[in-house]
């Protein structure tokens, strides 16, 4: 609705203004914030500025816009629910925060949310969640703080109380409650659907990106899964040949986060592979620590991300922004940076320790409705019995490792998969 026009703009006048200064303007929301960016040449700062404000805290926000974007909006979600990736994390997160926290609500809403909005409930939440108070305005490239500075103050000073300054600098901007999760961890469940393989996702509860471990579990995240170069990729998919894909990632964020591993397999391998999941992760904490070769490869990696978002003005800005925004330190990531170069593989090895535990854990399958057979799962291989087999298979991947090790041999040997989470990462664009 910001882009449907304002007090002082048409409909599509601030993309105009954009492009006529050679850039483009766009905007996003992830788990925390809204994001709006706008790129162009220096000489149109001032113009391209000034309509973005406008934009963003005068928006007209008419009954038949609203009624357009709600369509949108509903076939979006259509096409979510068509996913089941998607579905598997949307329910993962409600599972893992509870439904009343934000994290354990869907970006995108519901049906029933989106449905039910009209023009003046955008309107209140506009009143109530884009006060300049709660703004961050990062800007990289041929600028002038002191104009940008000045500029605002001309445009803000129309609202009440916009110029006002906190009586103290925030450790971060953002105050997220603590997670209240449905059921005592572990907690599992399944779903079915129209889908060809099994889709495993089993996330453990982390703390937020400014915690001393965000590092480790970042780099952690890196070495299991992340790649084909990976340490469960090599293990699952070329010597085991049990997973079809695996992966893993970690969301951290001004809140209490959470570390993914997941994958797809096929729906009869669904125990054997969430146990071998379990073991393989929980190897690199009691046992297998990174090797210098992973710990080298990370560090390139993050590294050649760094220089990557570097590269561009608007990348600059959006790391500048996300970082003062969730913890009140514009250069948090570059300082995040420099602690992943300085980890140890026993600083690794620590945090998968400490973190990868049944009370932490979150864990869903997705089965084929029609298939992939329905065995009970007693056994490693597993079954596709659902939420039942994938807790005993999970109970069987907390064995210890010395006494519960499934022998090469055995029904499949041992293997280690990994996953990702979007359901909580940026929405819509």
């Amino acid at each position: 609705m910001i882009f449907k026009g304002s007090r002082g703009l048409e409909v599509g006048e601030l993309a105009a203004v954009a492009e006529e200064a050679g850039g483009d303007v766009n905007a996003y929301t992830m788990s925390d914030a809204t994001y709006y960016h706008l790129t162009c040449l220096p000489e149109g700062l001032e113009r391209c500025l000034g309509a973005l404000a406008e934009a963003v805290w005068w928006p007209r926000i008419t009954a038949r816009d609203v009624e357009t974007e709600r369509r949108v909006v509903l076939a979006e979600i259509h096409r979510a629910d068509d996913d089941p990736q998607q579905l598997l994390q949307k329910r993962l997160f409600r599972r893992a925060y509870g439904r009343r926290h934000p994290y354990g609500r869907p970006i995108l809403g519901s049906r029933s949310t989106v449905a039910g909005l009209d023009a003046a409930a955008l309107r209140r939440h506009h009143r109530r969640c884009y006060a300049p108070a709660g703004a961050v305005v990062a800007l990289a490239g041929a600028v002038s703080e002191k104009r940008v500075r000045a500029l605002l103050a001309r445009k803000l000073a129309e609202l009440p109380g916009a110029l006002a300054r906190p009586a103290r600098r925030p450790a971060g901007r953002i105050a997220v409650a603590r997670p209240s999760p449905e059921g005592r961890g572990p907690r599992i469940f399944s779903l079915r659907g129209r889908s060809g393989l099994a889709h495993l996702e089993l996330s453990f509860a982390v703390p937020p990106v400014t915690h001393p471990d965000a590092p480790a579990l970042e780099t952690l995240a890196l070495i299991l899964g992340m790649g084909e170069s990976s340490r469960l990729f090599q293990r699952l998919c070329v010597d085991e040949a049990l997973m079809h894909d695996v992966s893993t990632d970690v969301f951290l964020s001004a809140g209490p986060g959470l570390f993914f591993l997941g994958g797809m397999v096929a729906p009869s391998r669904t125990g054997e592979a969430a146990e071998a999941v379990l073991r393989h992760a929980r190897a690199l904490g009691e046992g297998e620590p990174p090797t210098a070769e992973e710990m080298d490869r990370v560090r390139l990696n993050f590294e050649a991300d760094v220089a990557f978002r570097a590269e561009s003005a608007g990348g600059r800005a959006n790391v500048l922004a996300h970082s003062e925004l969730v913890t009140g330190d514009p250069r948090f990531a570059e300082a995040f940076l420099h602690k992943v170069i300085r980890l140890r593989p026993a600083d690794v090895a620590r945090a998968a320790a400490r973190y990868l535990r049944p009370a932490g854990l979150t864990g869903g399958v997705f089965l084929p409705a029609n298939g992939g057979g329905k065995s009970g799962g007693g056994g490693t291989g597993g079954g596709s019995g659902g939420g039942r087999a994938l807790r005993q298979a999970v109970r069987r991947g907390f064995l210890p490792l010395e006494t519960g090790a499934v022998s090469e041999a055995g029904a499949g040997g041992v293997a280690v998969a990994g996953g990702r989470p979007a359901a909580s990462g940026k929405a819509k664009e």
